[in-house]
């Protein structure tokens, strides 16, 4: 469109075509004029309406391009908005997998214990299996926690996903017109739907 723009340069602005063709069409409807004047007038009637066809090319191409910044300045705020959404997820994601490495050291520190008390002391079976229970309680809890954290990411990323592809359908509906993401958006809602 920018192209098309600079193709328009020197295109002088429709009002001023206008109301000189309206003055040009005037004087030739009531002037008497000698022919050669009237051919004069007529020709510049006829230049006048072809200037008056490319002013308003121009408008229309001047339109559409304004339409498209608007539509980039509207895209790059909602890409922001996803990108800290993201950020905010990767930081929630950070204290998780930090809860799971506390988990895993708490299981190593048991087993270390138990590997201690089992040389040093001869701890009776029970006792042993009391360790085993507590480190199956750990590993039950460790495994509690990622099944937690999949389905927190699995709804998010739904979430994220429907909400974008809510906003390609509103777009489509007002615009009929979709871009390629626009359809990856909407087959990727669908398979995850």
């Amino acid at each position: 469109l920018e192209t098309k723009l600079d193709g328009f340069k020197g295109t002088r602005p429709l009002k001023a075509i206008k109301e000189e063709l309206e003055k040009a069409e005037w004087a030739y409807q009531t002037q008497s004029l000698s022919p050669s004047k009237s051919h004069d007038v007529w020709k510049s009637i006829e230049d006048l309406t072809d200037s008056l066809k490319a002013s308003k090319a121009k408008d229309e191409v001047f339109t559409q391009f304004r339409n498209v910044r608007r539509e980039i300045d509207s895209l790059k705020n909602e890409q922001s908005k996803y990108h800290h959404q993201v950020l905010k997820h990767a930081k929630e994601s950070e204290l998780k997998h930090k809860m799971l490495s506390d988990i895993y050291a708490r299981i190593d520190e048991v087993r270390d214990k138990r590997k201690l008390i089992n040389k040093k002391l001869q701890i009776p079976i029970d006792k042993l299996k009391a360790i085993d229970a507590e480190i199956k309680k750990h590993k039950s809890e460790l495994h509690e926690e990622k099944e937690r954290t999949r389905k927190y990411q699995e709804s998010t990323n739904h979430k994220l996903l429907s909400a974008k592809a809510k906003e390609v359908e509103a777009r489509f509906k007002k615009t009929g017109k979709l871009t390629k993401e626009d359809l990856l958006i909407i087959q990727e809602a669908e398979l995850e739907l």
